[in-house]
């Protein structure tokens, strides 16, 4: 991608990342952020470059085995999840589908593919 840039400042703080939160990320996929503005980053957070073990050889391999060492690179994460008056904001007919359990202009947003949020990602600047 040409003529994009990442801005680094010092007014993004780097955070320490728990084992579940790397979970998450392997499952939900690493976000990268290609800006020409540091707007993007406004409510984003650097992870650091890291090793952690994931999975575990004591309950066998239905219950996550084999143990590993997984190396990921840095990489920026949204601080706060996508809310529904967010996703609504480009997709408005998500109103339709929203949860019982996260019907809030302000819960998370639920039922959406992977294919919308990354649609969602990619007309906000950023990507899965």
């Amino acid at each position: 991608m040409t003529g994009f840039r990442i801005h680094f400042s010092p007014m993004f703080k780097v955070i320490p990342v728990t084992v579940l939160a790397f979970v998450f990320i392997l499952i939900g996929g690493r976000f990268s952020v290609f800006a020409e503005d540091s707007k993007v980053l406004d409510d984003m957070v650097l992870i650091k470059a890291g090793t952690f073990q994931r999975g575990c050889n004591r309950f066998g391999p239905k219950h996550g085995a084999p143990e590993q060492k997984v190396h990921l690179d840095s990489y920026w994460i949204d601080k706060y999840e996508v809310t529904n008056k967010k996703f609504e904001e480009i997709f408005p007919d998500h109103n339709l589908r929203r949860s019982i359990f996260s019907d809030c202009d302000d819960c998370a947003v639920s039922k959406v593919s992977w294919y919308e949020a990354a649609d969602y990602c990619h007309i906000i600047g950023k990507s899965l």
